[in-house]
């Protein structure tokens, strides 16, 4: 039996969504009309493990009233998408029996984990993104604590190589600004002093 899901995840690169009088955003606007979503900004500066620029994309995560399997997911998709060539060129469909080879994904989060990630809100090794351009249509956005991603965070750092001590870790969440990591420090500072 599939699983069903009512939060799902995709991706979509702006050079799919090609009309003549609009930008891409508003032709993703556009398609998702009718559903409740959360667009993140354009991700132009992501890079891939090699450190070479990845595509400019987007992340969407949308809501359906109810819960669906991916399959209907990415139907809905296919068909929202459909007078720009449906599937975006194999984006949302996928060969095979393998769901996970599609763009779209089922929450296997919570809602907080994947709306922060729409700007990478927590992610110490990835460019971070304004929250003001994240745009959301009859979406209730969650950019809430991901405890387990703060957890995560600290545990990637201190372990890190250039981390040599407690002192560090702290001047380093606090310069960047990640005070979510640096409360779990304070309160769990046993357990990180452990880890050196």
């Amino acid at each position: 039996m599939s699983e069903r899901n009512c939060l799902y995840t995709f991706k979509v690169y702006p050079e799919h969504l090609i009309d003549d009088n609009k930008p891409p955003i508003e032709v993703l606007k556009d398609c998702l009309f009718g559903y409740s979503y959360a667009i993140s900004p354009l991700h132009d500066r992501d890079l891939n493990d090699y450190g070479e620029l990845k595509k400019p994309h987007y992340h969407v995560n949308i809501k359906f009233r109810s819960a669906i399997t991916q399959n209907s997911a990415i139907q809905k998709l296919i068909t929202a998408f459909a007078n720009y060539g449906g599937d975006l060129v194999g984006n949302f469909s996928y060969l095979g029996n393998n769901p996970s080879d599609s763009s779209v994904q089922p929450a296997r989060s919570s809602q907080a984990s994947l709306d922060r990630y729409l700007i990478h809100l927590g992610y110490v090794d990835k460019v971070q993104y304004n929250a003001d351009d994240i745009f959301t249509m009859c979406y209730n956005l969650d950019l809430g604590t991901d405890l387990t991603g703060v957890m995560q965070n600290v545990i990637d750092y201190v372990l890190s190589p250039s981390c040599h001590n407690f002192s560090e870790a702290v001047i380093y969440f606090r310069s960047n600004n990640m005070l979510n990591e640096l409360n779990f420090l304070v309160k769990h500072s046993y357990f990180v002093k452990s880890l050196f």
